[in-house]
């Protein structure tokens, strides 16, 4: 895997930052661990074997004695990327005989994904208003009008960019008797907010009101089930991991990426596991919620069971695409579906709940654009 170039520029990039690769703060602090030249040694091996280096080596915990190399290798995906390549070109074939082709294009895009969702009464948030090229848009049929009208509607909402990933760019609207309201506090310009939706293309969507059992956990953003499904050689679909995204007070957004916290859902009973991760770089092991003290180990989350059979039968409708992980917000009145992604993050699933080797063999390795899965 890799070209020899590539493998051995990622060799002298290990020896020129030893000190900093192999000398990280463990996120096991209590147990025993490598050494150093330990270290070294498997992130060597893992480019020479698998193309690169692991950056999330001491998320995992590798750098404990009790993950030797072996047990690595058998149980986790190491080296993500080479794994996003098989899922991006399993999610993305072609096969011209069966006339089969990808269907990324309607999780991709956050305005497709919700006028799919409406036309199947699946639950999710609605979209008050769309910017597109400068306009705004009332709904999926009115033309479009200037940017600036948006100014005179009262709302309660979310914005978020069409294809934004990782939370960039979303954030909580308030407008009320003329005053505009970002994240809760007062904006002084609304132009700054008028150029921001003028350059880029945002849906406003209801906000999410979740339900009480999840505001224990972060009453200020909308905790949300991270859970994948994907299609296997016999065509069925199958609930693999899943995990739930905890926000930290104050923050309106629960991504890892902007420190928040990942937990482990026991799939046959849909309650929290045992510990959360905070990724790098706010990262650290977590046992209970750091800013009110709720205990993960045991936490229901309620509607679960629910939300499982709903992707599993979302899913169906899109079996042009092999693999999603699911973004699903929990309500009083159950599930509400956010997000679709056909480009899932396996970092947050391997550290929290442990290794998705298993999974592999459900993304083949494809030769051409248009060799199709499974063949």
């Amino acid at each position: 895997m890799g070209s020899f170039t590539k493998k051995a520029k990622a060799t002298k990039v290990l020896i020129r930052r030893a000190k900093s690769i192999c000398c990280q703060e463990s996120y096991y602090p209590d147990e025993p661990h490598k050494s150093t030249w330990q270290i070294f040694c498997d992130q060597l091996y893992f480019i020479w074997k698998f193309g690169g280096r692991e950056k999330y080596y001491f998320v995992y915990g590798f750098d404990r004695k009790s993950m030797d190399r072996k047990k690595i290798c058998d149980e986790y995906i190491v080296y993500e990327h080479t794994f996003l390549n098989k899922m991006f070109k399993n999610n993305n074939y072609f096969d011209r005989k069966k006339r089969i082709c990808s269907a990324n294009c309607i999780v991709s895009d956050k305005f497709y994904f919700y006028l799919f969702l409406k036309s199947l009464n699946i639950p999710t948030p609605k979209i008050l208003y769309y910017t597109r090229n400068g306009k705004l848009f009332y709904d999926e049929y009115h033309h479009g009008d200037e940017i600036s009208t948006i100014l005179n509607h009262d709302m309660d909402a979310f914005a978020k960019e069409f294809d934004g990933q990782l939370g960039d760019g979303a954030f909580a609207l308030k407008i009320q008797d003329s005053k505009v309201y970002v994240n809760n506090e007062l904006v002084s310009s609304k132009d700054d907010l008028l150029k921001t939706f003028a350059k880029s293309n945002y849906i406003i969507q209801d906000r999410i009101v979740q339900h009480p059992e999840l505001n224990r956990l972060c009453s200020t953003a909308v905790n949300t089930i991270r859970l994948v499904t994907l299609i296997t050689p016999n065509e069925e679909i199958i609930a693999v991991r899943a995990g739930l995204r905890i926000g930290r007070e104050g923050s309106r957004v629960d991504n890892c990426a902007k420190g928040g916290i990942f937990v482990g859902i026991d799939m046959n009973t849909g309650k929290l596991m045992k510990k959360g991760i905070i990724k790098p770089p706010h990262g650290k092991l977590v046992y209970q919620q750091p800013d009110n003290g709720v205990v993960f180990e045991g936490f229901e989350i309620p509607f679960f069971k629910e939300a499982v059979e709903m992707a599993k039968e979302l899913h169906s409708k899109l079996y042009r695409i092999h693999s999603v992980g699911w973004d699903i917000a929990i309500t009083l009145d159950g599930p509400i579906f956010i997000e679709g992604n056909s480009l899932w993050e396996v970092s947050g699933t391997q550290a929290a709940v442990g290794g998705l080797k298993h999974v592999e063999k459900y993304f083949p390795e494809l030769g051409r654009i248009n060799d199709s899965p499974f063949n």
